[in-house]
């Protein structure tokens, strides 16, 4: 079971799968009290392999829904 801020982050990702995200604008989408909350869910579900953190040549990271997970992922933002 996921907790809100994951489910969340998971559901943006999968409305957006062919464009990745930068990080910090998905973090700015949440009000400023939870960012920290945000921020380690986001690295949380990286670790687990949801989803996929890349460094752009000027330096931002961006996130993307793991493909390889996707159907995983559906199961648990859908149960």
């Amino acid at each position: 079971m996921m907790d809100s801020y994951k489910t969340a982050i998971l559901r943006i990702l999968i409305k957006r799968q062919k464009n990745p995200i930068e990080i910090t604008s998905l973090v700015d989408g949440f009000p400023s009290h939870f960012k920290n909350e945000v921020t380690s869910s986001i690295f949380y579900l990286h670790s687990l392999g949801y989803v996929s953190i890349y460094h752009s040549p000027t330096g931002n990271k961006y996130i993307s829904l793991n493909l390889e997970m996707k159907r995983d992922t559906l199961r648990l933002v859908n149960p």
